[in-house]
């Protein structure tokens, strides 16, 4: 782009972008108007470096456009005009410090410093920022190699463990410090225009079969958050966080552990049978949905686990496509990571 600035316009092109063809178009549909997002998503008449984005109550998604954590991002139209809608990595452009240079799959990414960056640093106004000139990011697929890797200090930093991993990292070798950072926490999805998940008291009754406590003392030995939805009690987002003692009691009976009301609201809903239902899966969760399967054996829900790969897996969800269940992630939970 000749490292021109960016502008209202180009945010104003992105978002209306992605609403239209991109990721909010399929999941957060939640605008004033989709049908004429220009009605939605405008520069403000009063300021012309101001978005407005106007949507519907409890649009959660806007508390990450806010904070830049998702999955809208600012997209040069060049970009577009040039390559169409389906572009790859090398026609990437952006306003941050690294550049993408190389991409080999399941392999490595290589970065290398942007001549044209517009910060400083701080301390040392004259000195333009970046300082590094390239870094890589290795892919490595298998868990093992990772953790060897971790442990001999040939990688610097290591996401996405679990607890029981975390812990065996810090007793081998006291030198990593432990991070604890907030990431996706798995989440079922149900399909709500299908029988019996239609029923909004068969969803409230897996809901309050699923001993979510327990889950967290055990299965995450207490390094969790219990309530996080819509929005995590983090720093940043306390002035909008309500405490699930706080909540009406209907929110708090469902997050909390009544399976003798659940085998009730299924009785009600005229499954007093219990009934047959099916998940799919990535493979990292199955262990998780394994414990919530005997819970929900106890009120007559035989849950049988489709466990595919993560691209397969991705792919259903991206698609919609599952029959009737699906275990995903939403940003809500506290997972380990590990820095040197």
């Amino acid at each position: 782009m000749g490292g021109r600035e960016t502008t209202a316009e180009d945010v104003v092109f992105g978002l209306r972008r992605d609403w239209t063809i991109g990721y909010q178009s399929k999941t957060y549909r939640n605008l004033i108007n989709m049908e004429n997002i220009e009605n939605s998503i405008y520069i403000s008449s009063t300021d012309k470096w101001a978005v407005v984005i106007k949507s519907l109550p409890g649009l959660s998604q806007l508390q990450w456009l806010a904070t830049g954590q998702f999955f809208s991002r600012v997209i040069a139209p060049e970009v577009v005009e040039e390559y169409g809608d389906r572009n790859n990595w090398r026609n990437v452009v952006g306003t941050g410090s690294f550049m993408l240079k190389d991409y080999v799959d399941g392999s490595a990414l290589t970065y290398v410093r942007n001549p044209n960056y517009w910060r400083h640093d701080p301390f040392f106004p004259e000195n333009q920022l970046p300082y590094l000139d390239v870094f890589n990011i290795l892919i490595i697929p298998d868990l093992s190699t990772r953790m060897a890797g971790m442990r001999t200090c040939k990688i610097d930093t290591l996401f996405a463990i679990n607890a029981e991993d975390a812990e065996s990292l810090l007793k081998i070798n006291p030198e990593p410090e432990g991070k604890s950072y907030i990431d996706n926490a798995p989440t079922i999805y149900m399909r709500n225009d299908r029988a019996p998940f239609n029923d909004i008291r068969v969803r409230q009754a897996l809901a309050m079969a699923i001993n979510n406590r327990e889950i967290l003392d055990l299965y995450y030995e207490g390094k969790g958050e219990y309530f996080t939805y819509p929005v995590m009690p983090v720093v940043e987002f306390m002035d909008m966080y309500t405490p699930l003692e706080e909540m009406p009691e209907l929110v708090q009976e469902i997050y909390g552990y009544h399976p003798d009301k659940a085998r009730q609201l299924l009785t009600e809903a005229g499954y007093s049978d219990g009934f047959g239902a099916e998940i799919v899966t990535f493979p990292k969760d199955a262990d998780l949905l394994s414990i919530i399967k005997k819970y929900w054996a106890e009120i007559g829900v035989n849950l049988e686990l489709d466990v595919k790969e993560s691209g397969a897996c991705g792919s259903i969800r991206a698609r919609k496509n599952y029959a009737q269940m699906l275990m995903h992630h939403m940003a809500s939970n506290t997972i380990y990571g590990f820095t040197l």
